[in-house]
């Protein structure tokens, strides 16, 4: 998905640790949630990794051009409810 939007909102570098699944070794996940509106459509889209952790400051009056994918997870609630959700992630983002 491509669009051409404004920052409406961006929070903080989020920082997480994990454990590798093959190697077992302990790393760090890094995110940034953008609230982008293209002026009809508002939605959250998330950097993540070297992108997250070198994200400027976005200015919110500024129109960019964002490319994005989106994907869906799947998982069973603790009460055993079928869930699903879609996250959108930014592939790049760019002042016009």
């Amino acid at each position: 998905m491509e669009k051409l939007v404004k920052v409406k909102s961006q929070s903080p570098l989020r920082t997480s640790d994990y454990t590798d699944r093959r190697s077992q070794e302990q790393r760090k996940f890094y995110s940034v949630e953008l609230v982008l509106s293209d002026g009809l459509d508002e939605f959250v889209a998330e950097l993540t990794g070297d992108q997250a952790l070198n994200a400027p400051t976005f200015a919110p009056n500024a129109l960019y051009s964002v490319s994005c994918y989106m994907s869906r997870r799947t998982w069973t609630s603790q009460n055993g409810q079928p869930q699903q959700a879609t996250t959108v992630t930014v592939r790049q983002i760019k002042a016009v």
